[in-house]
């Protein structure tokens, strides 16, 4: 999963957080990119680009549940935006989140 930069116009300082998240993201730092993705979204709550990427660090962290909250608020807000290159990804990545957790299941039930 790959983390995903601002489509929509926001402040310089948000920006800047949102790229400080990206490059936690990027070196596994995932507690450190919910940090500042979570900035992002309090400033800038149109920022489909926070949600998402924070919904990547939380599932990259195990909180599927708030993974796919986060995927789920990002998606709208591509879809208000009509940027469909987002929603397409959110979706692939609801469905690889979708996978994960049938695998965990599987492998539940198995052992």
């Amino acid at each position: 999963m790959r983390t995903r930069v601002a489509s929509v116009p926001v402040g310089e300082r948000a920006r800047t957080q949102l790229q400080a998240g990206c490059d936690a993201f990027r070196r596994g730092r995932f507690n450190r990119a919910v940090t500042e993705f979570m900035a992002v979204m309090t400033a800038e709550p149109a920022c489909a680009e926070a949600f998402h990427n924070y919904g990547l660090a939380c599932a990259n962290l195990g909180n599927d549940g708030l993974a796919v909250q986060a995927l789920v608020k990002a998606s709208d807000l591509y879809d208000q935006q009509g940027t469909k290159a987002g929603l397409d990804q959110v979706k692939q990545d609801l469905e690889q989140l979708a996978d994960r957790q049938q695998r965990r299941l599987a492998e539940k039930a198995s052992a």
